[in-house]
């Protein structure tokens, strides 16, 4: 039934295009564990920070690969910094883009 409504908040949030209504579905999506929606939901909104906490929450390293070019994208050297060392230090992963 959580399911149904997450796809229903989904479609609504598809239809408003407001970054708020991204945020706010992800934050429930998260809340009930559908990371998958969660994510989908905080990519639409750009919203890096929650990227992070999910994706550091769930030992996502793809996820991290892909929020540190996010963050570096869109200029936040703090994230960008962030999944770099995690990426490195947990996973022995660097890809060069610490700017």
């Amino acid at each position: 039934m959580e399911l149904g409504l997450i796809k229903e908040a989904l479609d609504m949030a598809k239809e408003a295009k407001k970054v708020a209504s991204w945020k706010q579905v992800g934050d429930l999506a998260l809340t009930l564990g559908y990371f998958e929606e969660a994510e989908l939901c905080f990519v639409e909104a750009k919203d890096v920070s929650s990227l992070f906490l999910l994706y550091t929450s769930t030992d996502n390293r793809e996820g991290l690969q892909k929020l540190q070019t996010m963050a570096s994208q869109m200029g936040e050297s703090n994230l960008n910094f962030m999944s770099n060392l995690l990426l490195v230090y947990f996973h022995g992963t660097y890809n060069g883009q610490i700017e």
